[in-house]
């Protein structure tokens, strides 16, 4: 939900990380994503949690997220723009090592 105008977004969000210590299966890489976007926030931000709490909180070397989504704020009225909105965010190994940007990016 945008926190501007109280109006949903509907998208996708691409999730990676390099392991440390700790595996999570797809379920929870879901979970985490439904968590941070399940509430009043920004996309931007949603996008930024997400790859934050794998840092923080998996011990991920490193950690990438992108997120597209059509919001409905800049449909109405008259369904004016019909657009995706794209976010980005990388962490540790993620953030210098561009192959692995460009294959969350594709």
């Amino acid at each position: 939900m945008c926190p501007h105008h109280l109006l949903p977004y509907i998208g996708t969000a691409t999730v990676a990380y390099l392991p440390g210590e700790a595996l999570l299966g797809f379920g929870r890489l879901a979970d985490l994503v439904r968590c941070f976007t399940a509430r009043l926030t920004l996309q931007e931000r949603a996008c930024s949690d997400v790859v934050d709490a794998l840092m923080q909180h998996v011990g991920a070397r490193g950690a990438g997220g992108v997120m597209k989504g059509e919001h409905s704020c800049l449909r109405i009225p008259e369904q004016r723009h019909s657009t995706s909105v794209v976010t980005s965010a990388f962490r540790g190994e993620m953030q210098t090592r561009a192959a692995l940007q460009d294959g969350l990016l594709a």
